[in-house]
């Protein structure tokens, strides 16, 4: 090598013997001693030579410049051993430099070190590494660097590396560093042998390993959180090769969940767990590039009971022992997917109940917007359903019916109510009223906070003008019932009076009629007839004519009665109208006429004489 005069066998650490160290250990010496010894023989033959052609040998001449030869000889003699010298000497200078500057450019601490232990050389990395200035571990013991319990061991270390350095070259070891203010590190070190002038020296890069031990560590760490991450995860996981599809690891709850046994399914592939038509699609699948991290849904896989489960899969590329490998997570989303099916069958019932619905349905927000509305809204109000679900409950309200929904949205959101049934007036697009009976709930999010309201409204305007009517039917009917002479009474099927005119109550002398029953008016055998016909009008529906004969507070009294079916607007019948008409005097004056009728009768057959009518008109 240039840099020390060795070859390179002997720089790689070939074992040197002291003649070979010491014939390398004079090679400068020798280098001068030939350019002193071909200088001086030269000298010697040319000057000698020079000086007989210039004077003869006896001459004083000749003495002189002998003389004066040889002082030359001596001052150029040492001119060339110093020219020599320090060409040697700049050579090992600008070795030593390059050699410095080598190991102060190398990332890791640097250090030589001679047999004896001790620190010849050091980097500025020791400083980085071992907080000591360079020069302060010049001369010091290697093991200055290394905490006390390793010095031991480290001498014996030492002493055979250097005995047998060939086969300790470039080797490597994992110690612990000792820091100048006294903390350990963890350290890596290299070690080469190299042959410098002659002697054996060991260099030595020490790495700091601290941050690499901090990140094993954390490694290390990490895959057993990793581990037990995977083994304890909820949810069925595995490790599958991407080449064979087999199984190569399934944590707990695969097992529990899929119910094969952790054997079984290491002797399984992925297809084993697909139904027989869904592995043309995991095939297809399996074919496409895949991308380091992938969710992916619509799979079913198959139970070892044989119940199908509908799962989501998110997985990611890994490499396990060597082999291309694909880490999975499988979610049941079985009760899931059947709530959502659930979720959409409902809302598709609602939508059809909604938009099929025979009265006007709408939902409206807190601020009384119409945020949709069904067809049959629509038609009640006149407006097209875009221009219906752009107002609001107001814009759609009769004037003096203004304050009606509002004031429910009100009381509904402040928690006075949940629910409200109430009539309400509406403008048609064509200005005139509608109608409709109003049942509106709020509906709550799942923390119980006010979303919307649905109301349903039946149009009752029919209903309404019938009322109208029916009541400016019954005040005339009720006028006509007030002042007619005859008894008038409204009976139900258990015969109890709801309703009896002031002719009923002057006959019957009672003003507390109504609540009453035929049988607290009549005798029971009477009211127990009476009630019978009350029956066969009801459900017959016919009208009865009867005279019957009671007894009024003690007095005999004769009625002509007619009775007919009240029919509520359904057409049902559950109650009657009945009218009574005072015939006593009528039936008194007809037994009168009767009785003398029987009397003439008597007188005219008992007299003695001939009698007879004649027909005068004839």
């Amino acid at each position: 090598m240039r840099l020390t005069g060795s070859s390179k066998k002997e720089s790689d650490g070939g074992k040197t013997n002291p003649a070979h160290r010491k014939r390398n250990n004079t090679t400068i010496s020798l280098r001068t001693v030939a350019g002193y010894f071909i200088f001086g023989v030269l000298w010697i033959l040319l000057s000698d030579n020079l000086l007989l052609r210039l004077a003869p040998p006896s001459s004083s001449t000749y003495l002189f410049i002998q003389s004066a030869k040889g002082w030359l000889f001596v001052g150029l003699s040492a001119l060339l051993i110093y020219v020599i010298l320090k060409r040697d000497i700049r050579a090992l200078e600008e070795n030593e430099t390059h050699l410095r500057n080598i190991l102060n450019a190398a990332p890791d601490a640097m250090v030589i070190i001679k047999e004896d232990g001790s620190i010849t050389l050091a980097n500025q990395q020791v400083k980085t590494i071992f907080g000591y200035e360079p020069d302060e571990l010049i001369g010091q013991a290697v093991e200055i660097l290394m905490p006390e319990r390793f010095h031991e061991e480290h001498r014996r270390n030492q002493s055979e590396h250097f005995q047998t350095p060939s086969h300790r070259a470039d080797i490597s070891q994992t110690l612990y560093g000792l820091h100048k203010d006294g903390r350990e590190f963890p350290i890596s070190i290299h070690l080469n042998h190299q042959t410098i002038g002659g002697t054996l020296f060991i260099i030595a890069s020490i790495r700091d390993m601290t941050e690499w031990k901090f990140n094993e560590d954390l490694i290390l760490e990490s895959q057993g959180l990793y581990r037990e991450m995977f083994e304890n995860n909820p949810q069925p996981m595995w490790v599958y090769d991407l080449e064979t599809l087999a199984f190569l690891m399934v944590n707990d709850a695969a097992v529990n969940h899929y119910g094969y046994s952790r054997e079984e399914f290491l002797g399984m592939t992925l297809k084993d767990i697909r139904p027989a038509e869904d592995i043309p699609a995991l095939t297809a699948n399996l074919a496409q590039p895949t991308q380091p991290i992938e969710k992916t849904t619509g799979w079913r896989h198959r139970k070892k009971n044989g119940t199908l489960i509908d799962v989501e899969i998110a997985s990611h590329a890994i490499q396990y022992n060597g082999r291309p490998a694909r880490m999975v997570l499988a979610n049941d989303v079985t009760e899931r997917k059947q709530a959502l099916d659930a979720l959409r069958e409902s809302e598709e019932r609602f939508r059809l109940t909604f938009d099929n619905a025979n009265i006007g349905v709408c939902l409206v927000d807190l601020d009384g917007r119409l945020l949709r509305v069904n067809a049959q809204m629509c038609n009640m109000l006149g407006y097209s359903q875009p221009v219906l679900e752009s107002m609001t409950v107001n814009s759609i309200a009769h004037p003096d019916d203004m304050d009606r929904s509002p004031l429910y949205i009100q009381q509904a959101i402040s928690g006075q109510v949940e629910h409200s049934q109430f009539e309400k007036r509406y403008l048609h697009k064509q200005g005139h009223t509608v109608w409709g009976q109003v049942s509106s709930t709020l509906i709550r999010d799942k923390d119980g906070n006010p979303r919307y309201f649905i109301s349903h409204v039946l149009d009752i305007t029919d209903r309404k003008i019938a009322e109208t009517a029916l009541r400016i039917s019954e005040e005339n009917y009720r006028s006509l019932a007030e002042t007619s002479d005859s008894a008038i009474a409204v009976l139900n099927r258990d015969g109890i009076i709801l309703y009896v005119n002031p002719a009923g109550i002057r006959i019957w002398d009672d003003p507390q009629m109504v609540g009453k029953t035929v049988h607290d008016l009549f005798p029971a055998e009477t009211a127990d007839n009476y009630l019978a016909v009350i029956h066969r009008v009801i459900d017959e529906q016919t009208v009865d004519l009867n005279e019957l004969h009671a007894q009024v507070r003690n007095r005999a009294m004769w009625f002509r009665i007619s009775m007919s079916p009240l029919k509520n607007p359904d057409g049902s019948v559950n109650a009657l109208l009945l009218n009574a008409w005072d015939i006593t005097e009528q039936k008194q004056a007809e037994t009168v006429l009767i009785r003398n009728e029987q009397r003439y009768r008597a007188l005219f057959e008992d007299v003695p004489v001939a009698i007879w009518e004649q027909d005068f008109s004839a």
